[in-house]
């Protein structure tokens, strides 16, 4: 019987090593494959971040942001304190929480389930073209701006401010995927707030007037005067000739316009006349809803910034681009406007 016995326990932990091996094994490829291409994962306690080819997306899931929301209802905080709290959580710079206003920092976990977030740095080279660069090297170069600028601050040398001689601009975009809660649209299945966020975190030498658009063609856009479904502001840091700092907020100062695959605002860019801008935000919410809400299916979001300066002074004028994978707002050329576009594309997948 004893003999039984040890025979059985020793089949038992032979299987079970037999499995631990297994999946240890299963682990080190996966990591292999992980490292291969290039993908890093890292997860906290709620947020689960991937970054790959310098793109970072960051996912809290509805249990996640659950249990987020019910462990910061236990401090003394209030509830834009604990909104706020949240977005670092996710990963969102100060720069960019700063800029935002209070509203629409509210606005952002309202009757939402789940939220993920992509984010992408990229240069804008003097001979007009533009690349993704990784964070670490676009948040070095800003450091290196910001520091030229304080020196020519400090020393009274506010002629070329500095050392700092580069006429490249760096820009971080960011695009959320933000699903609502569908008892808060009257049972309907499929609604959205998609939002972006456009940062220069080193401005453009040489600008005019610029659009931002959201365009994701597998939706159906909200009406424009629906409450609360669109959003549009600008918010920017200055240094005067005198060496003081301040900032300003501008918000909507013309609707947004609603195309047939998305939305676009347009803005007028301060110029650096007896100033320095030294860093600049447009934010943009608009709702939208899945036209196949019953059935699961990929949704591509594309993001586009087109940033225009001239040679001779002229008005740039806009329109909807729907001939090539960048799609969005695009300016009408002419002689006289030059034209940068900054494109980011990326998907995500909706379960009914």
């Amino acid at each position: 019987m004893k003999q039984k016995i040890f025979k059985s326990l020793f089949a038992v932990i032979l299987i079970c090593s037999i499995f631990s091996f297994n999946i240890v094994s299963v682990g080190a490829a996966y990591q292999e494959y992980l490292i291969a291409n290039g993908i890093e994962i890292s997860k906290t306690k709620y947020v689960t971040t991937v970054k790959q080819n310098n793109v970072i997306t960051r996912t809290i899931k509805k249990s996640a942001l659950i249990d987020l929301k019910k462990e910061l209802a236990k401090q003394a905080l209030t509830e834009h304190e604990q909104n706020v709290e949240i977005m670092k959580t996710i990963g969102f710079d100060e720069k960019t929480i700063e800029g935002m206003t209070a509203e629409n920092i509210d606005s952002l976990f309202k009757d939402v389930v789940s939220f993920e977030t992509h984010t992408v740095y990229m240069k804008a080279n003097t001979d007009g073209t533009t690349s993704v660069i990784s964070e670490e090297e676009c948040l070095a170069v800003t450091e290196g701006k910001n520091t030229a600028s304080s020196v020519a601050t400090t020393s009274g040398n506010n002629d070329g401010w500095g050392a700092w001689t580069s006429e490249d601009g760096y820009m971080r975009m960011t695009i959320s995927c933000a699903y609502i809660d569908p008892s808060s649209m009257n049972g309907q299945k499929g609604w959205y707030y998609f939002h972006a966020w456009y940062e220069w975190l080193i401005m453009p030498n040489y600008r005019i007037r610029d659009a931002m658009s959201i365009a994701v063609p597998t939706c159906s856009w909200d009406t424009l005067n629906a409450p609360g479904a669109y959003v549009s502001t600008m918010y920017y840091n200055f240094i005067n000739a005198n060496g003081d700092a301040s900032t300003a907020t501008v918000t909507s100062p013309e609707e947004m316009v609603v195309a047939v695959n998305g939305v676009y605002s347009v803005w007028d860019l301060p110029d650096d006349i007896g100033l320095l801008v030294t860093y600049m935000q447009y934010y943009m919410r608009a709702r939208a809803r899945v036209t196949q809400f019953n059935e699961a299916t990929s949704i591509t979001a594309f993001l586009r910034y087109s940033h225009t300066y001239y040679v001779i002074s002229a008005t740039p004028t806009f329109s909807w681009d729907l001939t090539s994978g960048k799609i969005g707002v695009s300016v009408n050329a002419n002689l006289n406007i030059h034209e940068n576009a900054y494109c980011h594309n990326v998907n995500y997948t909706y379960t009914p």
